[in-house]
């Protein structure tokens, strides 16, 4: 990238199988996520809400909001939504090609990779998706989405080994720094933990989730150390999902140091499943914290996006 010239670059990136890649500079990467983004209107104020409709006419009503699309055809694709990569499926879907977001940077099988210094904003769906990497490095980068930004993720770690995320900056509309390992019984099939993880020193302001695991994480996600990061105005401060069919071994998950502030939901999401408050306060008391309260309550998730979509 050229950091001389100051306006930002558009577009998305792509690399698969390649080696001792760098993305750096103190440019900026802009995916134009406002010309994909369906936008809820709970997630708007109402001057906000009626001024989208100076762009598109288009909304869809569902049970828990009305959501306003940019295009016609992201309109009709909520009602085709056709999923598989086959030649067929992939004709039948042409006419709502925008309703299918991409990621803003997919990198796919790749080693020595270095994401340096620039910033990453605005992306269609998830910002960074690094998917069977080793030996990947982020550091001093910064991550901006809009807080209603639906997917709009910050970086997710899919089935990488050899991880050093730091001293970088996360602004989403969902999750900010998510691991993830595939889901259903396809990805299972396919031998590849999400393992060997440093993460450290970073700041996320608001978004879904600070540090997550999941819900894609059918090949199992282990030997993760998260420390020294703040996490500020987040819904969820630290948060391992799964959903039914997705769920994989998760282990050695280290969190230590973390600050959080101003947290909207819970501090930390662990299990599904009820843990007894005194197992937790054993855990706990080694390490000078103290156990406050424990809810047993199953976690409600809003409807999502597509969350009307009958399979």
């Amino acid at each position: 990238m050229d950091s001389s010239n100051p306006g930002p670059l558009l577009g998305r990136f792509k690399a698969e199988n390649a080696e001792n890649i760098a993305i750096t500079g103190e440019g900026i990467i802009d995916g134009s996520g406002d010309k994909w983004r369906p936008i809820k209107k709970f997630k708007m104020t109402e001057k906000q809400w009626d001024a989208l409709f100076t762009i598109s006419p288009y909304v869809l009503e569902t049970k828990e909001t009305a959501i306003w699309m940019p295009t016609e055809s992201i309109l009709k694709g909520n009602h085709h939504n056709i999923q598989g990569s086959t030649e067929e499926a992939l004709a039948a879907a042409a006419p709502y090609y925008d309703f299918y977001r991409p990621v803003m940077i997919s990198l796919r099988h790749c080693k020595n990779v270095l994401l340096q210094g620039v910033t990453f904003m605005n992306s269609p769906a998830w910002n960074i998706h690094p998917y069977f990497c080793e030996n990947l490095t982020v550091e001093h980068i910064q991550v901006r989405n809009p807080y209603y930004a639906q997917n709009g993720d910050g970086i997710d770690v899919e089935s990488c080994t050899n991880v050093h995320i730091h001293h970088s900056v996360f602004e989403t509309g969902d999750d900010a720094i998510c691991m993830k390992s595939g889901k259903n019984a396809i990805a299972r099939k396919i031998q590849g933990p999400c393992s060997n993880v440093y993460i450290h020193d970073c700041l996320v302001n608001e978004g879904h989730g600070g540090f997550v695991i999941g819900s894609e994480m059918s090949r199992g996600v282990k030997d993760i150390l998260v420390e020294n990061c703040t996490f500020v105005g987040t819904d969820v401060g630290v948060r391992m999902k799964s959903a039914l069919g997705r769920g994989g071994v998760v282990e050695n998950i280290t969190l230590r140091n973390i600050h959080m502030s101003e947290i909207k939901g819970e501090a930390v999401i662990l299990s599904e499943t009820q843990i007894p408050e005194a197992e937790l306060k054993a855990a706990l008391d080694p390490t000078g914290y103290r156990l406050l309260r424990c809810s047993c309550e199953p976690y409600e998730k809003k409807g999502g996006l597509f969350s009307f979509l009958k399979k």
